[in-house]
């Protein structure tokens, strides 16, 4: 399975949908970080980058996904994150900076095998209110069980979505 012909696609698909997110109307001054929002772009994980997904099951707690894949291992993967979302260290009119902490779990497969993560996540986020959008910077170690067992302490992803 050569991930890389298709990597065009994926950018370009990616790029469009968030260009499509980001023309649709915005909920004007409502707070990114409460129960029921969702939200779509892109971005990295343990194993992987592409799409990105958050929901927040409370104002304090949300769910995170990355569905893609890794050029350099040339897989696919799937990450699954617990976040608890920490008081805001910064509250504006336009901007929050908002910050969370908790476990994952990332999954890879290629032609070549399975592997398997577990994961710490302490992640940075600039949520832009009037227009629905957080722009986040994560820092991840991770310790992988699969196919061999080694730890990696300096893991950084990064991620973008619109929420609606």
């Amino acid at each position: 399975m050569d991930i890389r012909k298709h990597t065009p696609k994926v950018v370009a698909t990616s790029m469009l949908l968030l260009g499509l997110l980001a023309s649709t109307p915005a909920f004007a001054d409502a707070p990114i970080r409460q129960a029921g929002n969702f939200g779509l772009g892109i971005g990295g994980g343990t194993y992987n980058s592409g799409l990105s997904l958050k929901y927040y099951t409370t104002g304090s707690q949300a769910l995170q996904g990355v569905v893609g894949f890794n050029l350099r291992r040339d897989w696919i993967g799937l990450n699954l994150d617990y976040l608890f979302e920490m008081p805001a260290l910064a509250t504006g009119s336009v901007v929050e900076l908002g910050w969370n902490l908790g476990p994952g779990v990332a999954v890879g497969i290629s032609d070549y095998g399975v592997g398997a993560a577990v994961a710490g996540v302490a992640g940075l986020e600039l949520n832009f209110n009037p227009i629905p959008i957080d722009l986040v910077l994560e820092w991840r170690p991770s310790l992988n069980v699969v196919p061999n067992v080694d730890i990696d302490l300096i893991g950084f992803t990064g991620h973008i979505r619109f929420y609606f």
